[in-house]
């Protein structure tokens, strides 16, 4: 790029200002004769290439002369991992306003607890009397173990592959006990009365069964 500062103007960064022309640390600048010779210049800006570098969707610009994108890297400090992918290839000659593109890639194991709940069952128990109940066994929950190779992508999980799933222990039953032990309350002599199977008493609680 070509500019002519006026002679009115003895400083290079005057006459930029005055041309409204933004220049960058890493271009270029020349001019001849020297401004401060009240002459007016000839200002020639080289433009360092601006490249484009998308790095995991983080967009910067860089200003650079480096002619391939490995030296880019280089220069500015950015590292690949071993999983990463770069487009275009280190070796790819930079074009002007070049768009470079980084894809971060990592690969790590995911673990998913998974509970299996218990179950309940029930027991007959000849020794426990009829209608009353007891928990002979705590229930456990058991636990199951899935084991992922996850990959991410720029942060973002792309594919997930099963590696290993196991029971890291069997869930425990519940087991309660079933009462089926009539009991007699008492033996006597006398006389009763009934109606279609059911007694009065006043002796007993209603729901007793009673042999007569």
């Amino acid at each position: 790029e070509i500019y002519f500062g006026k002679f009115t103007l003895t400083a290079l960064p005057e006459m930029l200002k005055d041309l409204k022309v933004e220049v960058f640390p890493e271009d270029k600048i020349s001019a001849f004769p020297a401004p401060e010779w009240g002459l007016g210049a000839k200002i020639t800006i080289e433009r360092a290439n601006p490249v484009r570098v998308d790095d995991a969707g983080a967009l910067t610009i860089y200003r650079t002369w480096a002619a391939v994108v490995a030296d880019l890297l280089k220069e500015r400090g950015i590292e690949l991992g071993q999983l990463d992918r770069l487009e275009p290839a280190p070796e790819a000659k930079l074009a002007w306003e070049q768009i470079i593109k980084i894809t971060r890639v990592i690969k790590t194991e995911v673990i998913e607890i998974i509970v299996i709940p218990y179950k309940t069952t029930s027991k007959d128990d000849p020794t426990l009397e009829r209608g009353k109940t007891k928990v002979s066994q705590a229930g456990k929950n058991g636990q199951r173990q899935k084991t992922y190779l996850s990959q991410r992508e720029n942060g973002k999980e792309v594919k997930r592959t099963l590696l290993k799933d196991e029971v890291k222990y069997e869930p425990q039953d519940k087991i309660v006990l079933v009462g089926t032990k009539i009991v007699v309350l008492s033996a006597e002599e006398g006389r009763a009365s009934w109606t279609k199977g059911v007694t009065a008493s006043r002796r007993y609680k209603k729901g007793t069964k009673i042999r007569v």
